[in-house]
Formats: structure tokens, sequence, C-alpha cells
């Protein structure tokens, strides 16, 4: 009775509807969605404002806090699917015999950038040291993405009339030269005695 009670059951679960499949993915493969849009968000917000004044971004958060904002929900949503995918190769990679030790490492892999750097490392190589490499990338993705916006100063001619000059009133003898400061006898054409 118990031997057909088990096929009965791998038979309801061999059962499927179409496109089960993708059903049981579909949090990740959103997860996945996002994460490009997102970083095609970066993408168009850096192409729109290159070589552009900071005067044209005209989006009620700063030019660093959007990009700030895309890279993080990027990153986020790319982990989702990441620790979903190492899950699931833990369990296609126990379909046959293996030590229990891969057992930890993919387990570990699947939590984080150390476990990640535990399995490339020393664990069991596959499809699933692809994901451990980008958790991995992970890690600077931020920073990485925010070296990109740039603020140069630079100088414009205004037209308006006027101009400011720094000027002193008072000449202090014997002052010493502070820091990078050049004292005043190696700049030519300059004498101290008048």
């Amino acid at each position: 009775m118990r031997i057909q009670e088990t096929h009965e059951v791998r038979n309801a679960k061999s059962v499927r509807t179409k496109g089960s499949k993708h059903r049981e993915w579909r949090w990740e493969l959103l997860a996945v969605a996002v994460s490009l849009l997102c970083m095609a968000g970066i993408v168009a917000v850096i192409a729109r404002m290159n070589e552009r004044p900071l005067s044209h971004w005209t989006f009620f958060l700063s030019l660093p806090a959007t990009i700030a904002i895309f890279s993080t929900s990027a990153k986020s949503m790319a982990a989702v699917f990441v620790a979903a995918a190492v899950g699931q190769a833990k369990w296609l990679h126990f379909r046959s015999s293996r030590p229990l030790r891969d057992l930890d490492l993919l387990d570990d892999a699947s939590r984080g950038p150390m476990g990640s750097l535990r399995l490339l490392y020393g664990g069991p190589w596959g499809l699933v040291s692809l994901g451990a490499l980008v958790t991995l990338l992970a890690v600077g993705f931020d920073v990485s993405v925010q070296q990109v916006v740039r603020f140069d100063t630079r100088d414009v001619a205004a037209n308006d009339g006027s101009a400011i000059l720094g000027l002193s009133h008072e000449y202090i003898a014997g002052a010493q030269a502070i820091g990078s400061l050049i004292p005043l006898r190696y700049i030519p054409g300059y004498s101290l005695d008048g």
C-alpha cells in the first residue's frame, strides 16, 4: 500500500499545468527585471547628464541620491535572484551522492559574500560559482556606480561688468612662508628693497 501511495504522490507532483515552472520563479524573475530596469535607469540618467551643468538637473532628488537609489535597488533585486538560484543549485547538486561538506558550502554561499568566497575557494564548481562571483562583485557595486558622477568646477566668463580683486593694506616685515606658499624673493621681478 505504501509503495502505491508514493507512486501516486510522484505522479501528482509530475503533473503540472503549462507554465507552472515559470510561476515558481515569478518573484525571482520579477526581481531580475526590476534590477535590469534600475541599471537601465542609471545609464539613462548618466547619459542625460553627461557634460551638462548640474543646474540642468530638475528632479526633486539630487543627482547622486538618484544614482544611489537606482544602484541600491538594482543590487538588492539581483541579490534576491542570486540567493534563490544558489539555493536551488544546492538541491540540484545533491541529486546524486555528494560530500556533506558541499551542503555547508552551498548553504553559506546563498547567504552572503563570506560564504560565496568560501565556495569559490574550496567548493564545488559549476553554475553556482557564477552566483557566488556575482555576490562578491555586488559588494563594490554601489561605490563604483556612485564614482561615475563627478562634479568639476569650471571658470565661467561673466559680462556683468564687476570684478573682485584681493588687496592688502599692510606689509609685515620678516613674515615667514607657510606650507606650500612661495616666498616673495622667489617671484620673478619682485624686490623686497622696493
